[in-house]
């Protein structure tokens, strides 16, 4: 388990972790002195495992250990089955959030009781400010305050976080492998469990009898004019990347994998990639595969091909939506081929033990606007 404290200055942390059902058999960590963006990350192999609900708390002191100790508020985990043990849960994703304004599609998602919530991009829209210089300090705000807005903290305390930064995340509007800054990059990971400032920033996991892969679509992408590293079409992957994540999916014995791509699979990535990996798993990958995707401020439901489906799952709150426009195999949008009207968070329910996973659509008051169930 990685978790990142932080703190409101220059600080030292410390850890108190336990089992929630044990709250006496606390381990606690070394202190580590904050970052450039007052956090610091820890990850304790020796807790945090399947199987058990965890707690914990951060311990805050100047870096001088001066002054007295202050403990913050207690933060869960929540219970999640071991890897391969089939079980029910659910995690909630979504993606595109403006910080200046409420976004009750976060409240939605906090009462589903997820075992984590997958941010897949745009957690606030700082490089549209031209005025603003463009510099590690501007991110690293933009992210403390994502994780401090009003309606991310009752969420981000009662699960855990899975991020993976979009283009406006990276510091350029439609970046790619020549574009992306590397500033944004490290005050993400400095911020963001899980994260890492360069290298490989792909990942992957598993709850129970599902496996999770999680992508990063702008740190490894073409130029949208080329030149293509593959030589034939414009990827989103890159090689290293698809490759990844193609061997792995044909490794998993899971009867359901989870792909998080900040990119919509159906209207953003290139007909030449999403072709090829559609094949590639109609041939080569056991059970069904689940596209959870962001970045498209829309909500839709789509079933590529017959082992693998897509949920649109957002925006979380942005007035301004996306059409969809005409594509194959489209199970369901808002408003057809036009403009949606909803903020919207997507809920999964994970069903292993009944051979189901259900793809719900919620909007941010609550209401369901549609639902897909996958056999599997």
């Amino acid at each position: 388990m990685t978790i990142t404290a932080k703190a409101t200055g220059p600080a030292r942390i410390k850890l108190l972790v336990w089992p929630t059902a044990h709250p006496a058999s606390i381990t606690e960590t070394a202190w580590k002195n904050t970052n450039a963006s007052q956090a610091a990350t820890f990850k304790l192999n020796a807790v945090g495992t399947a199987g058990h609900g965890w707690s914990w708390r951060a311990v805050i002191q100047d870096q001088a250990a001066v002054g007295a100790a202050t403990q913050d508020a207690v933060r869960t985990v929540p219970w999640r089955p071991k890897k391969g043990v089939n079980a029910n849960f659910r995690f909630v994703v979504s993606s595109c959030m403006v910080l200046g304004l409420p976004a009750p599609a976060l409240r939605v998602a906090v009462s589903a009781n997820p075992v984590f919530f997958g941010m897949i991009g745009d957690m606030g829209y700082v490089d549209t400010k031209k005025r603003a210089a463009q510099d590690y300090r501007l991110y690293s705000n933009q992210f403390r305050d994502f994780l401090n807005h009003a309606d991310s903290r009752p969420l981000l305390a009662k699960t855990a976080l899975v991020g993976m930064q979009d283009d406006h995340d990276y510091g350029q509007d439609e970046c790619d492998r020549t574009s992306w800054k590397p500033y944004a990059a490290q005050a993400f990971a400095d911020l963001i469990p899980g994260a890492v400032a360069t290298g490989i920033s792909y990942r992957k996991w598993s709850v129970g009898a599902a496996d999770f892969f999680l992508l990063d679509n702008r740190r490894f992408q073409d130029p949208k004019e080329g030149p293509f590293e593959n030589g034939q079409y414009h990827s989103v992957l890159g090689n290293r990347q698809r490759t990844w994540l193609t061997n792995n999916l044909a490794a998993s014995t899971a009867r359901v994998k989870f792909v998080l791509a900040p990119m919509t699979f159906t209207w953003y990535w290139s007909d030449g990639e999403k072709k090829a990996l559609v094949n590639f798993i109609e041939r080569n990958v056991s059970g069904k595969v689940i596209f959870c995707t962001g970045d498209k401020h829309a909500a839709a439901l789509v079933r590529p091909s017959t082992k693998t489906y897509q949920m649109l799952g957002g925006p979380i709150n942005i007035d301004v939506k996306s059409p969809t426009h005409y594509r194959p195999n489209v199970l369901w949008t808002e408003n057809g081929t036009g403009t949606p009207y909803s903020n919207v968070i997507g809920l999964v329910h994970v069903a292993t033990t009944s051979n189901r996973v259900l793809l719900r659509l919620m909007r941010e008051d609550g209401v369901e606007l549609a639902r897909v169930a996958v056999p599997i």
